[in-house]
């Protein structure tokens, strides 16, 4: 819990020691705000204390100086260091001079560290922030609310001053992609992640700029009892985040947060002119236009009459806020206040027509003006007076900063020289300006009560020295010392497509330079903190190599004649003894000092060579630079998804042969190396009806594997599995999300049964077929078709119902046709094709067709919900009724009828579910026998609704049949009853080929269809009665000498024929057969002259049937 508390602060802002380090000035001032204090620790975190201690400098004062400077303010700090050395180039501390040796900028220096890492510390200093850069904060406050501490409240000051803008926010080293659709009570906008960002949902972003009248955070206050209307942080830029707690979003807690933000508003010297006349100034709208003026709302104009008469409303000196209207009208406010709410001042008059200026403070990365604002900044800058710069000095060398130059590899334009860093105020003012003038490569001079900067431009000499100036002897060097000397550059910059990281630039070499030095490759290392372009640092580094190799310098003393010449001046020099002639050179040291023969003052000074062409550069110098990242490695808080999901199920048997379902997840890995697991959640969409079913995600765990199960899902229900990777750091990877799976399992058909063999021994046929694989097969089925080609599964008979699992094998009666299986599971599923054997073996027993009943084409039997139509080839058929015909329809108008199609169709006319058609007459085989039956019936399934205009999508895109595929839905079986009187039956069953006893035998055909729009169709139905051959003998029976009467054993179906054996027969006897029926006949034998004799004989008789 944090609580608040006031406390008094006292900020130093400027310190000065003398040689020994003995406080000769100090200002200071007291500061009362706000501090937050940690409730459990008492740890206090106080409001950061700035202390910008200036450089110490050893004061001297000559009796002399004070004739020489009149109307300098000799007690003026920096007027003190210029008496005591002269006039130098401050390279970022005052007193420095330009020496041989140059001390490259570093990172090390030149950034404090963990720039984008948001910190929290008893004290923390300011960040001040030039042009436009990404940048860490300083926590001053976290708190959490709601009853579960749902809610992380946290206050990060991102600077110490008021920004331009708050850009691209940053958790970690994730952008967060950010939309605003509503403000708060303020006016201020209110950031929540788009969707689908791995945010989305989890944070809330408020950006406050930094303004002096800012006001507290409206939902700060809402929500928090000690966040109140006084916390308005004023002159601050902060953000405020709300964080809603999420493991999974969060993995490692409270992410470090930082921010690309458009730094400080600059005052800009280079004066805005405009003609103050009723055409450009409308005191209607209140609006002054000026063409193409580039600024952003809340920026400052400073308005000058330039010697003419104000515009009414507007005083002459007085800073006003703009009110951006377009790009080329602005307005103007009074105060920060009124600005935010579109306020402004009304303009009441114009007079004539003159010419006036604006003044503006804007966001800029000009070099100049943010040297200049550090240099004039009152509360943590150098606090330098208006007198003490030279702006004159200040815009040339900011308007060639803002030269454009052309670029290639690629190509494109930009600004000579830009400034784009931060740095905080435990720097020194040294380290400070040294990394400020890295961005121009310029020298920043105090000469003549003002400071002056120079770029890393060539200045045309506008001075000569000659012999006759000098003084004293030259003391020169010609080289420069192997230590200092270098022939390649290398170093870093801060990269904006590597998030603002320190970057190499390309190295710069020169073949020439390593010759002069013995083939040997010596780098210099430049590093460019606040440079974010790789292209201006090559520019900057040629110009520190090509500096570096004029190696001649000299010094020497200089009458009067030099006393325009200030440092960073080039002046032409010309010795004929050195062989000068008007050769450049640049001052790098320059001051008073006394003649010792004459008592009179001279000049000494420091020079090095230099010529315009150390500054030239084409577009041919620029190497190529790639515009990605420096390094192609993930982050860690980035996490790749997985690239796909593959649902399937699959059967599983226990032990005790109890079946279930899987669902089994295959995940298609991600495409980095650094997923260490894989999280698979998974949720059930519709139940086993394809009702809708709403569910949470429900996890089923986390492995570094690709394969997971998830065990007894239900059959037809549907299912959605989403998985998301881990990396070994605990984040997430966003989640992928799987299509919608509905689970076959105990539904899908079984395989088809393979391997399906015959063997005939005698009159038996003997099946064999391969196991099928199917964890929930119950068993198969076998059927026979009198056919020996293109035998179909709906064409043919029951011959087997069922060979219960494991078993492979059967013995059926053996049959010239063909053979079919199917497995079927434990829902009866079957399998989708069936599987044929064939036999054409005519040994087979011998049977005798005894009956025959063939209905088509007539079909003239006895029709239950069931019609005969004729197709359109003219074939006959039998199809289920329908429920509604043409003429059942008595109360409505044939054309009012548009629910539905007559006789069939897309809507309510549905066909019957069952149907009967009887054949027309039974059979009746005389007598009871066993009769071997056979028969089939020819089938196809039509459905009504597969009409081609009913059809929707493309033709080909159709799966299956087009004609239809209801099969599955639609049957049709042959029955049979029997009876040994005539009178009672059997109930009707299903046909199975083979061995029935009876007299009487009646036949059927069931249709059914489970699919309203689709029936089965009949185009023929038979059945065939047989009578296996029956033989009958006696032996050695005695006639007598009379006609003698045999009675057979077995009656058969009708007469058999008869062959017959005698055993004492003489020469002109005969016999004579009569009575031949089915049970038995009459024999008698004759002599030569015709009597009746007695005889021994045999007989043979050869019949079908045996009667029971």
């Amino acid at each position: 819990m944090w609580d608040s508390l006031e406390d008094w602060v006292k900020i130093y802002k400027k310190i000065v020691y003398d040689k020994n380090d003995n406080i000769i000035e100090e200002d200071s001032y007291e500061y009362h705000g706000q501090v937050t204090q940690a409730g459990g620790a008492k740890d206090i975190v106080k409001a950061v204390v700035v202390v910008a201690a200036v450089v110490a400098v050893a004061v001297v004062l000559g009796p002399q100086v004070g004739t020489i400077f009149k109307g300098a303010n000799m007690n003026s700090f920096f007027m003190k260091a210029l008496i005591s050395v002269g006039t130098s180039i401050i390279g970022g501390v005052i007193g420095q001079k330009l020496a041989p040796k140059i001390d490259p900028p570093n990172f090390s220096t030149a950034l404090d560290s963990g720039v984008t890492v948001s910190a929290k510390k008893p004290t923390q200093p300011y960040r001040i922030i030039y042009g436009e850069t990404r940048v860490g904060g300083t926590i001053v406050f976290a708190e959490t609310t709601s009853a579960t501490n749902e809610f992380l409240h946290i206050v990060y000051v991102m600077a110490g001053h008021e920004v331009d803008e708050i850009g691209t926010i940053f958790l970690n080293d994730d952008s967060v992609s950010l939309e605003t659709t509503s403000n708060d009570s303020n006016g201020i906008p209110i950031y929540t992640p788009t969707s689908g960002d791995q945010y989305a949902g989890k944070l809330q972003i408020k950006k406050h700029l930094g303004n002096d009248d800012q006001v507290a955070d409206a939902t700060l206050v809402s929500a928090l009892s000690n966040w109140t209307t006084n916390h308005r942080i004023r002159g601050k830029a902060y953000i405020y985040a709300r964080f809603s707690f999420d493991s999974d979003v969060y993995p490692n807690g409270v992410p470090n947060l930082s921010a690309i933000i458009k730094g400080k508003k600059c005052f800009d010297p280079r004066a805005t002119s405009f003609t103050a006349s009723s055409s450009n100034v409308s005191t209607t709208n209140n609006t002054i236009t000026l063409s193409s003026h580039g600024l952003t709302t809340h920026d400052r104009a400073k308005y000058d009459v330039n010697g003419n008469t104000a515009i009414g409303g507007l005083a002459d000196g007085t800073t006003y806020y703009v009110i951006v209207v377009d790009s080329n009208t602005i307005k103007l406010a009074t105060n920060f206040t009124n600005c935010q709410a579109g306020t402004a001042i009304s303009l009441s008059s114009v007079t004539g027509s003159t010419t006036q200026k604006f003044n503006f403070t804007t966001h800029t990365s000009n070099p100049v003006l943010c040297t200049r604002d550090y240099l004039k900044d009152t509360k943590y800058g150098m606090q330098t007076s208006d007198d003490e710069i030279n702006d004159t000095n200040f815009i040339a060398s900011a308007n060639i900063c803002d030269e454009t130059v052309t670029l290639t590899n690629p190509s494109g334009t930009e600004k000579r020289f830009t400034c784009n860093g931060s740095f905080t105020l435990q720097q020194t003012p040294k380290v400070i300006i040294e990394n400020l003038m890295t961005t121009c490569g310029g020298y920043l001079i105090y000469t003549n009560g003002a400071f002056k900067l120079i770029p890393s431009t060539y200045l045309t000499p506008t001075i000569t020295l000659t012999e006759k100036n000098l003084r004293s002897g030259l003391a020169i060097n010609t080289r420069v010392s192997k230590k200092e000397l270098f022939n390649a550059v290398k170093g870093l910059y801060s990269e904006p497509a590597n998030d603002y990281q320190p970057q190499n630039y390309p190295i710069l070499t020169n073949s020439s330079f390593e010759t002069e030095d013995n083939n040997e490759r010596i780098y210099a290392e430049f590093d460019y903190p606040f440079t974010n372009s790789s292209r201006t640092c090559q520019r900057l580094s040629k110009i520190q190599l090509l500096k570096n190799r004029q190696q001649i310098s000299f010094s020497a003393s200089f009458d009067m004649g030099a006393f325009d010449c200030q440092v960073g001046d080039t002046v032409n020099i010309t010795n004929s003894r050195m062989g000068f002639s008007n050769k450049t050179f640049q001052v790098i040291d320059w001051g008073f000092a006394l003649d010792n023969e004459d008592g009179g003052l001279k000049i000494d000074a420091q020079f090095k060579e230099t010529a315009s062409a150390v500054y030239d550069f084409t577009t041919s110098d620029y190497s190529t630079v790639s515009s990605g990242k420096a390094t192609n490695l993930p982050k860690a808080t980035q996490v790749s998804p997985p690239q796909a999901i593959a649902l399937s199920d699959e059967l599983v048997e226990y032990n005790d042969g109890t079946v279930i379902v899987k669902l089994v997840i295959d995940i298609t890995a991600a495409t980095d190396n650094f997923t260490e697991l894989y999280e698979v959640e998974i949720k059930q969409t519709k139940d086993a009806n394809g009702n809708a079913v709403t569910q949470d995600y429900v996890n089923i765990g986390r492995a570094a594997r690709t394969k997971f199960e998830f065990l007894n899902v239900i059959d037809k229900a549907s299912y959605k599995v989403r998985v998301r990777g881990v990396n070994i750091y605990g984040v997430f990877s966003a989640s992928l999300e799987s299509s919608e799976h509905e689970v076959i399992g105990l539904t899908a058909p079984p395989a088809d049964v393979e391997n399906l063999s015959i063997n005939i021994v005698g009159k038996d046929a003997f099946l064999n077929w391969t196991a099928v694989p199917d964890l929930d097969l119950a068993y198969y089925e076998l059927r026979y078709q009198n056919t020996d080609t293109g035998a179909q599964w709906q064409n043919s008979v029951p011959l087997v119902l069922k060979v219960a699992r494991p078993a492979t094998s059967v013995s059926v009666a053996a049959k010239t046709g063909a053979y079919l299986i199917k497995a079927r599971d434990k829902l009866n599923n079957p399998s989708v094709n069936a599987t044929v054997v064939y036999t054409s073996v005519t040994s087979i027993g011998n049977f005798n067709a005894v009956a025959t009943s063939t209905q088509n084409p007539t079909f003239a039997g006895a029709k239950t919900d069931v019609v005969l139509i004729t197709k359109e080839d003219g074939t006959p058929a039998l199809v289920l009724d329908t429920e509604e015909l043409f003429d059942d329809n008595t109360t409505d108008n044939f054309d009012d009828i548009t629910s539905h199609n007559f006789d069939g169709g897309t809507k309510n006319a549905n066909v019957d579910t069952e149907g009967f058609y009887d054949f027309d007459a039974p059979i009746d085989i005389g007598s009871s026998f066993k009769a071997n039956i056979t028969g089939g019936i020819t089938q196809s399934v039509i459905s009504r609704d597969r009409l081609f205009d009913n059809i929707s999508g493309n033709f080909d895109a159709q799966t299956g049949l087009f004609d239809g595929d209801a099969e599955s839905n639609c049957s049709a079986e042959l029955q049979v009853a029997t009876s040994t009187d005539g009178v009672t039956y059997t109930s009707f069953t299903t046909f199975v080929v083979g061995d029935y006893s009876a007299r009487f035998f009646k036949f059927r055909i069931r249709m059914t269809s489970t699919n309203g729009s689709a029936t089965p169709e009949i185009t023929a139905a038979s059945v065939t009665l047989d009578m296996e051959d029956r033989i009958q003998s006696e032996n050695n029976i005695v006639s007598g000498a009379s006609a003698k009467t045999v009675t057979y054993p077995v009656a058969f179906k009708q007469a058999p024929a008869l062959a017959f054996a005698i055993d004492n027969m003489a020469s002109g006897d005969k016999y004579d057969v009569t009575s031949k029926t089915a049970t038995g006949f009459v024999i008698t034998f004759q002599n030569s002259s015709g009597t009746t004799v007695s005889r021994t004989f045999d007989y043979i008789a050869k019949g079908f049937w045996l009667i029971l």
